[in-house]
């Protein structure tokens, strides 16, 4: 006797027998169960298409992120600190110039303006650098759209 396995809604199986889906409760029983198979499975396709619709909007680039940690943030962390240290320079050579107390030839005042300017020269270059790698990020990021 051939028998067809199905699975009701507490997830139990229930076995009917072939000659038994003629009858009209069977049938009606066959039908709901499909219909709530139908709905679990739209559902299920609702929420997996909510998420793709979020992660779309999250907007994630990782070839754009990889360039940005490896190219352009230690340009900009570099060109950070050397604009700190050289204004920190700036202004302790601004008043040790300033101070009653030094005498102009023992101190080494013009040693530090001289160390100001190469630090902003190679901020500058950084600068330079920046803007090719900065332009460079933008293009990928134009891309990934």
């Amino acid at each position: 006797m051939d028998n067809l396995i199905i699975m009701n809604n507490e997830n139990n199986k229930k076995d009917i027998a072939i000659e038994d889906i003629e009858d009209i409760e069977n049938i009606d029983s066959l039908i709901n169960l499909s219909d709530d198979c139908i709905e679990k499975t739209l559902i299920r396709i609702r929420s997996i298409n909510a998420l793709r619709d979020e992660l779309i909007k999250l907007n994630l680039n990782p070839e754009g992120l990889i360039y940005f940690n490896n190219e352009v943030y230690p340009l900009l962390y570099t060109l950070t600190n050397l604009s700190t240290t050289s204004l920190n320079l700036s202004t302790s050579a601004n008043f040790l110039s300033t101070a009653v107390y030094l005498k102009p030839k023992d101190s080494k005042i013009k040693d530090t303006l001289k160390l100001i300017y190469e630090m902003t020269e190679q901020c500058e270059d950084i600068y330079d650098s920046l803007k090719y790698k900065i332009d460079t990020l933008i293009c990928i990021s134009k891309k990934s759209k």
